[in-house]
């Protein structure tokens, strides 16, 4: 039971909702105590136990709890009913900006939340040049944190959370502002130099999360859905996100027909679109093993359904392509038809449905965009082709592959021989 660091049992969290302002006033003086509220379950009979150095994350829809569930821990907020135990000295990035002064500058926000914490100044003296060097935020640190850009806030409010040798770290979506140098920083730091650390993530960085968690929780609607494997955790919850649409399969037939398309595509932006665009991608539908998702795994069976919107019919072959791209918006992989010599493919005036269908390559761990587009070969030079329709960074993806690659890509290993030498 020592190993237990938070236990939480039967916590409900309960707001009154009032219409306006006034009806709080309303209530507090009706003499035959007529309610003027509504009541809301934040959180609803929730229970769930975290052990010592365990790694944590939390996910759901905006709404779900999460922030509400880690106010509840912190201390920041109390529970309507139930009880929660916490052994330990805790350290929380909840909202950005929460327990900074704004008035202050950087240097006199460590000292104040380090002595929040606990610790004398003799002590936070000690510590002082650890935190500006992983902040580095330069010579910032002596003006007004409201002066400070929100990355600036989260480098220097997550140099002094770790900074500040808590039991328990809680961050809630606070490194999402920062740059994606800091961010590795960040979770570099929290791989390699907190492991005693119990810590508790609530983020929708599925792909860190994967490489972070010991088990996710998915919360919906103020209850947990699932406690238990991250991979799991995240294929529920990708699919309460994408719920199951209907949708009618293409031709067999190389020709594109138009049809009546009864699925309901994600919508996309003209923002989105380069090309002629006289025939153009109009919405888009990625399925894993036939259900709509962002999670994906080797060797997973992926169709992506693209909704095309054409003003004439297409004068010469079409070209179909796609490609998947990193963080970095680096070209990782992808292909086209014509490249795997598929010919006649012809798109007709219309609403049509274009279906791609592949397998999950043996992939990193991470988080990738994917760009469809279509060209149209010059029927006077088989050599040249326009491109009608990119479709940028419409969508993106979750790799959660089980096997651990160090690169990119892995490589097949077939055989290893050892000969000893005399």
């Amino acid at each position: 039971m020592n190993n237990i660091v938070i236990n939480i049992s039967n916590i409900n969290k309960i707001y009154s909702i009032y219409d306006k302002p006034i009806d709080r006033i309303k209530e507090a003086i009706n003499p035959f105590n007529k309610k003027y509220h509504k009541e809301f379950n934040a959180l609803y009979n929730m229970s769930f136990k975290v052990k010592k150095g365990e790694t944590v994350g939390i996910i759901g829809k905006n709404g779900a709890g999460k922030s509400t569930l880690l106010k509840i821990i912190t201390g920041v907020l109390t529970q309507s009913s139930g009880t929660i135990k916490v052994n330990g000295k805790i350290s929380s990035l909840l909202e950005l900006g929460a327990g900074f002064n704004p008035e202050m500058t950087g240097i006199e926000n460590i000292y104040l939340n380090g002595n929040l914490m606990g610790f004398f100044n003799e002590e936070i003296d000690k510590k002082l040049e650890a935190i500006l060097e992983f902040a580095d935020i330069g010579d910032f640190v002596y003006q007004p944190v409201k002066t400070y850009s929100s990355g600036m806030f989260a480098r220097l409010a997550f140099a002094t959370a770790i900074n500040v040798e808590p039991d328990i770290l809680i961050v809630d979506e606070a490194l999402s502002v920062g740059d994606i140098f800091f961010q590795q920083k960040c979770f570099n730091h929290i791989k390699n130099n907190l492991d005693g650390v119990t810590k508790l993530f609530v983020t929708h960085d599925m792909a860190s999360l994967t490489q972070m968690a010991d088990r996710i929780i998915v919360l919906k609607g103020g209850e947990i859905a699932f406690d238990g494997d991250p991979l799991e955790a995240i294929k529920i919850y990708q699919e309460e996100e994408h719920q199951k649409k209907i949708y009618k399969n293409i031709n067999s037939k190389n020709s594109i027909e138009p049809l009546s398309v009864i699925s309901k595509f994600n919508h996309i932006e003209d923002i989105h679109l380069t090309g002629i665009l006289d025939i153009k991608i109009i919405g888009h539908l990625f399925l894993v093993n036939g259900t709509p998702n962002e999670s994906v795994s080797t060797n997973d069976n992926i169709e992506l359904l693209l909704e095309i919107e054409a003003l004439r019919d297409s004068e010469g072959e079409c070209v179909v392509g796609l490609l998947f791209r990193d963080k970095q918006a680096q070209m990782l992989f992808g292909e086209n038809t014509l490249n795997k010599i598929l010919t006649n493919i012809s798109i007709k005036q219309g609403i049509s449905t274009v279906s791609i269908k592949f397998k999950w390559p043996s992939i990193k761990r991470g988080e990738y965009t994917y760009t469809p587009g279509i060209g149209e070969i010059n029927p006077n030079n088989d050599l040249e082709h326009n491109i009608q329709c990119w479709a940028n960074n419409i969508g993106k993806v979750y790799s959660t592959t089980g096997q651990k690659h160090d690169c990119l890509f892995s490589l097949e290993i077939d055989e290893i021989n050892i000969k000893k030498e005399n």
